[in-house]
């Protein structure tokens, strides 16, 4: 007599995430739950976009660095949004070339 038995299912790993695109003269953000094993996104929870001029920001400043006042403003954004998506257990943010551009755009990605 042949028996098959089957292997038990991979175990269901998902976490909720939050992820931020900081672009040119936007940031994404989005929180989703996330199949951890399959690198997955299972279901997306909220989503929204915000205008930060980052881009025209460089263009006004001679000297090649985000403004205090658009800095403010992206804070402001970012914080609002963790705190608005605080069930995830990781937040991840990407910057587009404005953040590579700028003077002091790696010192603005640290803080």
């Amino acid at each position: 007599m042949l028996i098959f038995s089957q292997s038990p299912p991979s175990p269901d790993i998902t976490e909720i995430r939050a992820a931020y695109d900081i672009g040119s003269g936007s940031i994404k953000t989005i929180e989703a739950r996330v199949d951890t094993a399959n690198h997955r996104i299972l279901e997306v929870l909220h989503k929204q976009d915000y205008i930060v001029p980052f881009r025209s920001d460089l263009e006004k400043n001679a000297d090649g660095s985000f403004s205090v006042a658009v800095k403010n403003q992206a804070m402001t954004v970012l914080m609002q949004a963790k705190a608005k998506y605080s069930q995830a257990k990781q937040h991840r943010a990407v910057a587009t070339a404005a953040f590579r551009s700028a003077k002091n755009g790696e010192s603005f990605a640290k803080e």
